[in-house]
């Protein structure tokens, strides 16, 4: 049994630190650029997604970001759902990042969340990777276009503006340029520029096939 709990922002440090390990867990899936674990300079990539989900969660300014977790009978944060609300004719949601812990998943956790949405907004927006097209089809979403590697989809026909953290503003963070430098300090600056030139190349490939993908299905 799992308890599915909305949360207003700023949450509260406890809830911000089991929010955070689950999204160190699956930086590869939830970053639009796919860092894979074995790149050289991946905890800077962690770092930068960390802080990003950290800001949305903690900052007093962005009222209309919301959260939802999902609990194990005994308080353990396994699953969450990251969204933001926006009012216009209807209010819309725009879904940010979600997440649940790999021994979790295949246990209706998601589905619980997405419940909660589906009842919180009649449009919604979000983008994904391929692979996630399907499930998110079950739930009435539909192709709409493509977002640099993703796919975006939508139920209802959401136009509202939601907050996004510029990711130049991420880079300067100190947290994330330590990281980063860090991680260079350790590392062979060819193996640096060899991963580099790997993941760009997966990052078009993957951009071709989402267009591809969208032409076919949206």
């Amino acid at each position: 049994m799992y308890t599915i709990t909305r949360h207003a922002t700023p949450v509260d440090t406890s809830t911000c630190s089991a929010v955070l390990d689950l999204v160190e867990e699956n930086v590869t899936a939830l970053s639009m650029s796919s860092p894979p674990i074995t790149h050289p300079l991946f905890d800077g990539y962690k770092t930068m997604l960390v802080e990003e989900v950290r800001i949305y969660m903690t900052r007093r300014d962005l009222p209309q970001i919301e959260l939802l977790t999902a609990s194990t009978d005994d308080g353990r944060i396994v699953g969450f759902l990251l969204f933001a609300l926006v009012q216009n004719d209807v209010q819309e949601c725009n879904i940010y990042y979600s997440a649940v812990q790999k021994k979790y998943r295949r246990h209706g956790i998601m589905n619980n969340m997405m419940q909660v949405i589906l009842g919180i907004s009649p449009s919604i927006g979000l983008s994904c990777d391929i692979v996630m097209v399907p499930i998110y089809k079950r739930f009435g979403f539909r192709v709409v276009t493509g977002r640099e590697t993703q796919v975006v989809m939508f139920i209802g026909n959401p136009t509202g503006i939601t907050p996004v953290i510029d990711p130049t503003d991420l880079g300067k963070l100190e947290v994330v340029d330590t990281a980063f430098s860090r991680a260079i300090q350790r590392s062979n600056m060819n193996d640096i520029r060899r991963a580099d030139r790997t993941m760009k190349a997966d990052l078009m490939a993957r951009k071709v096939k989402v267009r591809n993908f969208v032409k076919v299905n949206g």
